[in-house]
């Protein structure tokens, strides 16, 4: 009884933290996986767009986000947040990747992630259990709830939650199974195994879970192991998971151009670190989630800050767990620790962007093992001690719970309490004002993309580049919501002398007043931007910007959606004899047209596609000859600057572009459209 009492305080407190952060910074959001998630889910039920345009995180992620978000969607119509199903916006409709419409969808969306960890604590609990453990349960539990790598990723809507909670599963069902034989367990296992993969990618290793209890089944059993049999299951299992990601027979053009995506993403990262470089963030970012190490990140590596005493428990319940496992049955040991080691190597072979939340398989496992240390310990105490000696020893080991877990509470609390800055100067305005103030608020807190980041642009209506482009829009507004600066990476000198204009601008503004922002993100360094509140008419920003680079995303509109989708890096990806519009202001004479853009087929070399350009005076009525017309044709497996010459002058044009990819099953990826002298 004293041990269930503990599991379920510890489970109790963890969900109970997790749910008081799922209103961190709404109705605003901070943290890149929440968009690329809910955007596709949205879609699903508003749309009926079934295509898996964010493969990384799986099809299953979105369509278990958008099964939920039915019933969020219920909620927030009955609470006023959105009259219909079709008030709620994506970047689609926007261009803004950030795009949010309705904060309580999102909320609750952020809730089942928290009930897919609760799930899988239970269920790992129950894993333990049937493996015969007590006290390593508690500890499997209490490693898995204070880790703070799991929290982070489990109080958003994170690529990560699911598979956790499928993770969990399959390996209560292989505990289940390897016990008693239950061939219904093994199914849940199967299956569980599947829907992980099918929800992240990147977790394929779990897929030995399955393989291997059926190896260690038989083994037990005839003293040898079927291989066909073996294979049979394997073959089995990527059918089961190919099943679960069927978009990939409705879209296949849309998953091969997703799939690429993500391995140029993964594997050819900006940092180029080595595979050891790569290994040892690895072990390093499996003791930091348990909170064990402070880790800095420098120079595409991760450094050690500090390491906590605990730590060296840690190294002791591991190293016990290895023994412990060996010494009860071998498959246990080989049924967490393989996974666990093709997991970390698998993390460490990419040579682009590190994730630590890549790394749940084996945080798993790493908890489990220790819980068998810690298990083989408390047995071997109570050999030679007394009861009560061994349950003060059990009580000491629990307080160690305590400081990991108040840090994480220490962060609950800053998270539930932080109101957005935007939400402050609207609500001061709304308080102050006039009644029926006409209140603009940017969608940008602080607006930058340097070398490295690939956050696309903003150009939304309602964006500071949409204002930058219409600066008489700032008078329609009593009071504008603005950031104190943009600061925008782009070495064209026309376009950064526009920047330096605005910023002027913008501080010459008689400010109303300032908040300063405090924004902890996830998966970048804290940064404190501020915000300014100004008359709309006190803006006299006179720079007349160009519009010589055009990005992808201003091509995209409800009309041609079904045919193109924004990618996580911004770019627009662009189905065969695709064709979109924009308009386009050249202040200086123009000699060349610069396309940023390529193919997404990696096999096909030969097949070039092409990106045609048309561009009309402004006023043409009929459009049938235009003055310049460039057919650049681009890299068939790869996103580079292709070069045309043209002659064309300074005004006003309406550009239509058109893509042509004679490998019809692959698409065309738009960076941007340059003009320039």
């Amino acid at each position: 009884m004293t041990l269930w009492l503990i599991l379920c305080l510890i489970i109790a407190s963890g969900f109970f933290l997790r749910v008081r952060a799922t209103s961190w910074g709404l109705p605003y959001e901070y943290a890149w996986d929440e968009p690329e998630i809910m955007n596709p889910a949205i879609r699903v039920i508003r749309d009926n767009v079934y295509r898996p345009t964010a493969f990384a995180y799986g099809p299953m992620n979105a369509y278990i986000h958008a099964g939920w978000a039915v019933l969020s969607v219920l909620k927030a119509v009955e609470k006023g947040e959105i009259r219909l199903l079709w008030d709620l916006k994506t970047d689609w409709d926007t261009g803004w990747y950030w795009t949010i419409s309705s904060p309580l969808v999102y909320q609750r969306a952020r809730l089942l992630s928290v009930f897919c960890w609760a799930i899988a604590a239970i269920a790992l609990a129950g894993a333990c259990r049937t493996l015969g453990m007590r006290w390593g349960t508690v500890a499997v539990v209490a490693l898995v709830t204070v880790s703070m790598t799991n929290y982070e990723n489990t109080t958003i809507v994170a690529g990560g939650s699911l598979p956790l909670m499928f993770i969990a599963l399959s390996f209560w069902g292989a505990s289940i199974f390897l016990k008693s034989g239950s061939w219904r367990a093994y199914s849940g296992c199967f299956l569980a195994a599947a829907a992980a993969v099918a929800s992240k990618l990147i977790f394929v290793p779990v897929l030995l879970v399955p393989i291997c209890a059926l190896a260690f089944k038989q083994y037990e059993k005839k003293r040898s192991i079927d291989f066909w049999q073996v294979l049979v299951l394997a073959v089995a299992l990527l059918a089961a998971t190919i099943l679960l990601m069927f978009p990939i027979l409705l879209d296949p053009s849309r998953f091969v151009h997703s799939l690429c995506n993500e391995l140029n993403f993964y594997g050819e990262g900006e940092n180029g670190a080595s595979f050891f470089v790569h290994l040892r963030n690895a072990l390093l970012s499996l003791l930091a989630s348990f909170d064990f190490l402070v880790l800095r990140a420098t120079k595409g590596t991760l450094e050690v800050v500090r390491a906590r005493p605990v730590f060296l428990l840690f190294l002791l319940l591991s190293i016990a767990g290895i023994i412990a496992a060996f010494r009860r049955a071998r498959s246990y040991l080989l049924l967490f620790g393989l996974p666990a080691v093709v997991n970390a190597w698998q993390v460490s072979g990419y040579t682009g962007e590190f994730f630590a939340r890549n790394l749940f398989l084996a945080l798993i496992c790493c908890a489990v093992l220790c819980g068998f240390g810690f298990e083989w310990l408390v047995e071997l105490a109570a050999q030679r001690m007394s009861k009560r000696v061994v349950g003060v020893a059990i009580v000491a080991s629990l307080i160690l719970v305590i400081p990991p877990m108040s840090r994480i509470w220490a962060v609950t609390e800053e998270r539930a309490q932080m109101v957005d800055s935007r939400v402050l100067a609207e609500r001061f305005l709304r308080q102050s004002a006039e009644n029926g103030a006409k209140i603009f608020v940017a969608s940008e807190l602080h607006w930058y993309r340097p070398v490295n980041d690939p956050q696309p642009l903003n150009i939304a209506e309602g964006s500071v580049l949409w204002l930058m482009k219409n600066p008489e829009a700032a008078r329609q507004w009593d009071y504008l919501v603005l950031p104190d600066r943009v600061g925008v990476y782009d070495p064209r000198k026309e376009v950064a002398e526009a920047y330096h204009a605005w910023n002027a601008a913008v501080a010459r503004i008689p400010a109303k007043t300032s908040f300063p922002g405090g924004i902890v993100y996830v998966d970048a360094p804290t940064k404190s931007p501020a915000i300014k509140i100004a008359r709309g008419k006190d803006l006299t920003f006179q720079f007349q910007l160009s519009t010589s680079r055009v990005y992808g995303q201003e091509l995209l509109s409800d009309k041609n959606s079904p045919a193109a989708f924004l990618t996580k890096n911004g770019s627009l990806a662009v189905k065969n004899y695709w064709v979109g519009t924009t308009k386009v202001r050249l202040s200086t004479p123009v000699n060349r047209i610069v396309v940023k853009g390529g193919g997404t087929n990696p096999f096909e070399q030969e097949s070039q596609p092409q990106i045609t350009i048309k561009l009309f005076p402004e006023g043409d009525p009929s459009e049938t000859q235009p003055p310049v017309e460039g057919i650049i044709t681009v890299s068939p497996g790869g996103v580079r600057e292709e070069r045309a010459t043209v002659k064309l002058s300074p005004g006003n044009y309406k550009m239509v572009v058109t893509a042509n990819n004679p490998a019809l099953r692959f698409m065309t990826e738009i960076a941007y459209i340059s003009f320039e002298p």
